[in-house]
């Protein structure tokens, strides 16, 4: 079973605590990152199969971050995080950044391990090897 490499970006600990908790049984290798600085550093060093990414930090934006992404790692799949649930960010989100997923804080664990899954999976192209997290 290939792993994949998944980047968390947000300025709160807890948050990147509560991520990697979240999905803590997959076979996924993390990374932790609190700015959108030091994301593009480590993108420039090595390479992620997804992104989850906080919206609202110090300096550069998540919007900001997910748009330079798209176009320096195309392949690499964007979620888009956030703790105000406005429409013009899941619009931006959507249309500048192409993101696969748009979830509000709190989110739901299952919903997450899911959409993560579900994601890496087609990256690879093998519907077939989707199971639901338990």
């Amino acid at each position: 079973m290939q792993q994949f490499n998944i980047l968390m970006v947000d300025d709160s600990p807890n948050i990147l605590l509560a991520l990697q908790r979240s999905l803590r049984e997959e076979n996924y290798h993390f990374v932790t990152c609190n700015s959108a600085n030091e994301a593009i550093a480590l993108c420039e060093q090595q390479t992620f199969d997804l992104i989850i990414c906080d919206q609202f930090m110090p300096g550069i934006s998540g919007i900001e971050l997910l748009q330079f992404l798209k176009i320096k790692a195309p392949d690499m799949i964007r979620i888009l995080l956030t703790g105000y649930n406005d429409i013009e960010v899941a619009k931006d989100a959507v249309n500048k950044c192409a993101i696969y997923k748009y979830f509000s804080k709190p989110w739901d664990d299952f919903e997450l391990k899911l959409a993560v899954r579900y994601a890496l999976t087609h990256r690879i192209g093998n519907d077939s090897e989707v199971v639901k997290p338990e």
